[in-house]
């Protein structure tokens, strides 16, 4: 692993390689083998300032949307008209 310190420009000024900065040195590599990480950087002081709420409540989903209910019923009254139905 190691960090992009200059990107190497062919002659027709699209960038072909990179080098690279590793724990043991500096090594030169072509794009096509280089792999993108995400790394996390420490935290600036606006994100060191929020401080969370240790008397707020756990959030909790849920148990069921109202859409859903709603729609259970009608099938339940659906399915219970087509049963009054076939009994006539």
């Amino acid at each position: 692993m190691g960090v992009v310190e200059k990107l190497i420009a062919g002659k027709d000024g699209v960038v072909r390689g990179a080098i690279l900065k590793t724990g043991n040195g500096r090594k030169e590599r072509s794009l096509q083998h280089l792999y993108p990480l995400e790394v996390a950087s420490a935290p600036t002081k606006s994100q060191q300032s929020k401080v969370l709420n240790p008397k707020a409540k756990a959030f909790e989903p849920r148990k069921s949307r109202a859409a859903k209910t709603r729609a259970s019923e009608k099938i339940g009254q659906i399915i219970s008209d087509i049963a009054d139905s076939k009994d006539n």
